[in-house]
């Protein structure tokens, strides 16, 4: 009985990650693609590649968040969103300056229906809080079904009915080998990234460092300098 309710929680795992790392980012990527197009015709995402990534490349130039400095935004500036995961396309839609949807109110001031910036948080918030703290490769029962419940509900909002019915069709039905080597693939993503991340905080403690053994030189060259005009003073 143990070891089916475990080989359950594990294939838990399968589905959240799947529906989670796969099939929202596909309807992300879409829901992106046709935002894009709205804002900026003269710039469609398919239509001429090299003049929609200059207008990209100037959107995010003239954004006053420092996007160059982390591995999602590298990712949005490369301008292949099917290299796109979750995280960034949430980054691209919500954090990038592209202005392609209203801003989130205050979580307290926030009323039904959501805005669509509030719903990308939501899928934010099951990304990182939800899926993001399961500390084993296994999920019980019941948050299982409350994270698909807040996943198909945010899918609906945002995509439709047919991502709902997606979702659900997920929930209900065995893992396939195929969904398994799926979700393989994308937390072997996830692990070059998070590693990528890893070397770029270092690279950033050693810069810091860096920035303290001149500061440290140039206060000591600053009390070098009173020493001396201490001494002419004197003498």
């Amino acid at each position: 009985m143990f070891k089916m309710e475990l080989s359950l929680e594990k294939d838990n795992f399968v589905k959240l990650s799947y529906v989670l790392l796969d099939v929202i980012a596909r309807h992300l990527r879409e829901y992106f693609i046709k935002l894009w197009d709205k804002k900026y015709p003269a710039e469609k995402w398919h239509d001429d590649v090299s003049k929609r990534n200059l207008k990209l490349q100037s959107l995010l130039a003239a954004s006053n968040k420092k996007l160059k400095q982390d591995i999602y935004s590298q990712k949005v500036l490369n301008g292949d969103e099917k290299e796109w995961d979750t995280t960034t396309l949430i980054h691209a839609l919500a954090d990038s300056g592209f202005n392609l949807i209203k801003g989130c109110r205050p979580p307290a001031q926030r009323t039904i229906p959501l805005r669509e910036s509030e719903e990308i948080d939501v899928i934010r918030g099951i990304r990182n809080a939800d899926y993001g703290h399961i500390s084993s490769m296994s999920c019980p029962m019941t948050k299982f079904r409350g994270i698909m419940t807040k996943t198909k509900n945010v899918a609906k909002n945002l995509f439709g009915e047919g991502a709902e019915i997606e979702i659900y069709t997920i929930e209900v039905s065995p893992v396939t080998p195929a969904m398994r080597k799926q979700v393989n693939e994308l937390l072997k993503g996830l692990k070059e990234d998070v590693e990528e991340m890893k070397k770029n905080i270092e690279e950033i403690k050693g810069n810091f460092g860096k920035m303290d053994q001149q500061v440290a030189k140039l206060h000591a060259s600053i009390g070098h300098s009173k020493l001396r005009m201490r001494i002419e003073l004197l003498s």
